[in-house]
């Protein structure tokens, strides 16, 4: 768990250049952090990041010293008289304050100055004071009002960008899971089939399909997957955000469906999994029967489209309609044995691309053309 991850005092150790009186700061503050831990998306300000995947890159093999981009190929937005600061990798480089009474603004390294003992509920911030070797501070005299906009640029490598966000050649052969719940289970249920394959998890408890048509540019679109495995519509039933009708969920699902295929991105559309009834929500009648015709719905959009379509549902319902027990210990969410046989189903689709793609490269070089 992310609360329980903890940094030794030892890291602090590495840091040079550190008197006494700086180094119990930081270890008051490591120790501050190692409380809370990191930020889960349980939080209602963190919802939308997933630290877990962060913390799985390893970015200690890159030298931020070493690999400053060249500072000549960088421009400033032109016509557009503004303040700015330079970053690059992190580190302040420049700033230009032209326009300001500069009297009324200080920005300084955050070496020249002591650490901000500002109390804060935000274990990022302790993390920071911990382990910070450098960075800047920027003060604004009080009431002070900018005549110019400010504007930070902020450059990195080609390397570490990578790294930062997700976007190496390899990465861009990844398959995204868009969804709820149903998906962010797949991490504290069966992980090793996310590890196994590379798998990007975009599941969001609660979420129902207009949440997720919203983020589903950031999310999907902009890491550039090979592919999505979109699954939602079972919280909109339960009414997590309001009544919704199938017809307003289908359409949600198929933009974004329209959105991943206008983007190169090939689509996998899934069943809702089968439910008898929601538990915090019991005044919704027959679930059952709303998403036995919703993933009709799915499924002919699929086939009319010629979208992959993974049917969860066929293999996990009951005879009243539900989850299988067996699969489930709520009647919602699936356990383990029920992502157990959810990866079979999914495994099998992609594999099933897989051969697809396989076939079209060979023909390709055969032929020289599809």
């Amino acid at each position: 768990m992310l609360e329980n991850f903890k940094i030794s005092n030892k890291e602090i150790d590495k840091i040079n250049t550190i008197n006494q009186q700086d180094k119990k700061f930081r270890v008051k503050n490591l120790e501050l952090f190692n409380r809370t831990g990191f930020p889960t998306k349980k939080a209602e300000d963190w919802k939308f990041s997933d630290f877990k995947e962060i913390l799985a890159k390893n970015f200690d093999k890159i030298d931020v010293n070493n690999v400053f981009p060249d500072e000549k190929n960088f421009r400033l937005i032109k016509d557009f008289d503004h303040n700015f600061i330079l970053l690059i990798n992190g580190r302040l480089v420049k700033s230009d304050f032209k326009f300001e009474d500069k009297s009324k603004i200080k920005i300084s390294n955050y070496d020249e100055k002591n650490f901000s003992e500002k109390k804060s509920d935000n274990p990022l911030l302790y993390l920071n004071n911990a382990l910070s070797n450098s960075g800047f501070l920027l003060e604004v005299e009080k009431n002070y009002k900018l005549e110019k906009v400010l504007v930070i640029y902020n450059l990195f490598s080609e390397g570490l960008k990578n790294k930062i966000l997700n976007n190496s050649e390899e990465n861009k052969k990844q398959i995204v899971f868009m969804g709820d719940s149903i998906t962010e289970g797949w991490s504290n249920f069966y992980p090793e089939l996310f590890r196994r394959n590379n798998f990007i998890n975009r599941g969001i408890s609660g979420q129902t399909t207009p949440q997720m048509l919203i983020r589903f540019k950031p999310d999907v679109v902009d890491l550039s997957p090979l592919a999505v495995v979109i699954n939602g519509g079972t919280n909109d039933i339960a009414g997590n955000t309001g009544p919704s009708t199938i017809k307003m969920i289908a359409d949600n699902i198929f933009s974004m469906a329209e959105i991943g295929l206008k983007n190169n991105i090939t689509v996998f559309l899934s069943s809702v999994l089968p439910v008898y009834e929601y538990t915090w929500n019991l005044s919704i009648e027959n679930p059952s029967k709303i998403i036995l015709k919703l993933n009709e719905k799915i499924n002919g959009y699929a086939k009319n489209n010629n979208i992959a379509y993974i049917d969860y549902y066929s293999s996990m319902v009951d005879d009243k309609g539900g989850l299988k027990k067996e699969f489930s210990d709520d009647g919602v969410h699936p356990n383990k044995d029920g992502y157990n046989i959810m990866s079979k189903i999914v495994s099998s689709a992609i594999d099933t691309l897989n051969r697809m793609w396989s076939i079209c490269v060979i023909q390709f070089l055969k032929f020289g053309r599809f």
